[in-house]
């Protein structure tokens, strides 16, 4: 039985792992070169493994591609819950970089 749970859990991760490569999003300025979403969509295809999906995204809309990050940043940092993953300086110098893991679990 153990065995069959382990293979569940490897498929998942798997399916998972190979689930990243079917959203990467283009966003700020950089977005913005000539052909780089073509570009990119090529170059992660011929590493990814060859049973995954590859599709880079990037929004037609320029003024939503520009500031896209901005405004997402925005709304994050405007979120109530989001307001108790900040840290410190001084935490951050304390407990170091895992830290993040307790305030945004």
């Amino acid at each position: 039985a153990s065995q069959n749970v382990m293979e569940t859990l490897i498929a998942i991760v798997n399916c998972l792992f190979l689930f990243r490569y079917n959203g990467i999003i283009l966003a700020g300025g950089g977005s913005m070169l000539p052909n780089v979403r073509e570009r990119l969509e090529r170059e992660v295809l011929e590493q990814a493994p060859g049973q995954a999906r590859v599709k880079v995204i990037a929004s037609q809309n320029v003024m939503e591609r520009k500031f896209g990050v901005w405004i997402g940043g925005s709304i994050l940092a405007s979120l109530g819950s989001f307001q108790q993953c900040w840290m410190s300086k001084q935490e951050y110098e304390e407990k170091g970089a895992a830290l993040i893991h307790l305030k945004a679990p």
